[in-house]
């Protein structure tokens, strides 16, 4: 394939995040992008006001006149995985021969040419990345950038090099889903965690820890590898170097000595052979301390400087949907995160209790995958019996169809507080207007993100009449 022979890219799922991300490239290099996808959101919303054209009915005559004008030979399909195979314009596309490729392969072509830090992981990539780029950035470094989720810093999920600066360096978040990041040869591979989800995909935790191997085994001659320590993952031959992270010493970096102060996480930090006390965080958690030093491991080599990265991470705002903020009064807090994996949910809830110990907290959590809550509910009771109370809606099922059996009633019952319940999402703003809540966090990957702006709405409404 050769990107620069295509003067006309037109994806199917152009709503998902990490497509976004690749139209806005595309459309930033002058070429003509447009897309489909289920239904507008607000990613799709964005796009169309960067006069990328978005259509949400799934017909061939919808198919763009500058995609079905033009010499199939001159266009390129990017595909989701989500796109089923009775998709119209897909069949359409596919029987008049346009070259169809998927988001992954994309980013292996775009990347292939520059030095490459991808970051894998089932926990942490998004954040990661989002670090990597905000070190870059305050260090003066030019790059492309393709993340997982919008940096706060800076609104986007697509990052280019200014205008008249040439880049050398990619940072791609590197999917283990449907073994996507098997598609790149990073110079820089950093696998933050490796935990056992995707079973649809793999089938076993065997051959889910092949793929990381795998993936590690594609770095580039005399590249890096990061990972945190206890991975079982091994340096390849080819690398120059396997640097390992962790909260406990013996490793190449850690951090101790964490506290909480005003909200805010500080550390020392241990990296090969300096110590720098008190760093600050600008985002709250443990694992969001794991994740700069992840960060800090993939870059160090470009920035080579303590000061610019003790300041990055300081001022670092973190993720949308990464417990983020919607509001912070003194009367109640709500703070929205993407957690849809047990550990996730452990270590967002373990977040908010740190910082609100005396605090009744109540989450809002969306299974995500009917596959996941089918193999996680026990995990998914366990983790939300941490909270003072829960609310449960039903599954989001993304790309799957509904397994008999398997509903949000699996977590309800196996729970231990019998005044959590299940209602619809329809009935979800009354329950919570019907109960007393100081700090309240929605949770989940599915569409709960659409709710948040009713529920802020109603907490103030709440707030002003009290």
């Amino acid at each position: 394939m050769n990107l620069a022979q295509k003067h006309t890219v037109y994806f199917l799922g152009i709503g998902g995040i990490g497509m976004s991300a690749i139209a806005r490239y595309f459309k930033s290099k002058g070429i003509w992008v447009g897309g489909y996808d289920l239904t507008p959101s607000p990613i799709t919303d964005a796009l169309q006001e960067e006069e990328i054209p978005v259509h949400f009915e799934d017909t061939e005559e919808q198919i763009p006149r500058e995609v079905k004008n033009s010499p199939s030979a001159k266009v390129l399909i990017v595909l989701t995985p989500a796109i089923p195979e009775e998709n119209k314009e897909y069949n359409y596309l596919l029987t008049h021969n346009y070259e169809m490729i998927k988001r992954a392969s994309v980013i292996g072509e775009i990347s292939k040419d520059k030095f490459t830090i991808a970051v894998a992981g089932a926990h942490g990539k998004t954040s990661t990345c989002a670090v990597i780029v905000h070190l870059l950035k305050q260090a003066g470094i030019p790059f492309y950038g393709f993340l997982g989720g919008i940096a706060t810093n800076y609104n986007t999920n697509y990052f280019e090099p200014p205008r008249g600066q040439n880049a050398s360096v990619t940072v791609v978040e590197a999917d283990e889903y449907d073994r996507s990041f098997l598609q790149l040869e990073p110079d820089v591979a950093v696998i933050t965690s490796i935990d056992a989800d995707h079973l649809d995909v793999y089938g076993n935790w065997e051959d889910l820890l092949n793929a990381y191997h795998q993936f590690a085994n594609n770095i580039r001659q005399d590249g890096m590898l990061v990972s945190r320590h206890g991975l079982n993952i091994s340096k390849p031959e080819q690398a120059k170097a396997h640097v390992q992270f962790d909260l406990n010493n013996g490793v190449d970096l850690f951090a101790e000595n964490i506290r909480i102060q005003d909200r805010t996480y500080s550390f020392d930090l241990h990296a090969w052979d300096q110590s720098i006390a008190s760093i600050k965080i600008g985002t709250p958690g443990d694992h969001n301390i794991l994740n700069a030093l992840a960060a800090i491991a993939a870059t160090f080599d470009t920035i080579r400087n303590w000061k610019k990265v003790g300041n990055a991470l300081h001022s670092f705002k973190g993720v949308k949907r990464r417990f983020e903020y919607i509001l912070d009064t003194p009367e109640v807090v709500f703070i929205d995160d993407y957690a849809h994996h047990p550990r996730e949910l452990d270590w967002t809830i373990q977040t908010l209790q740190n910082l609100y110990p005396e605090e009744k907290i109540t989450g809002i959590f969306q299974p995500h995958l009917y596959s996941r809550t089918k193999d996680f509910y026990k995990e998914f009771a366990q983790a939300l019996d941490q909270l003072d109370c829960v609310i449960l809606l039903d599954i989001y099922p993304a790309r799957e169809k509904p397994m008999k059996g398997v509903s949000s009633e699996l977590i309800l019952e196996e729970m231990q507080n019998a005044e959590n319940q299940l209602v619809s999402k329809e009935g979800l703003v009354e329950q919570i207007e019907a109960n007393d809540h100081q700090v309240i966090a929605t949770l989940g990957a599915g569409d709960i993100d659409r709710l948040v702006a009713p529920i802020k709405e109603k907490l103030m409404e709440s707030r002003m009449s009290a």
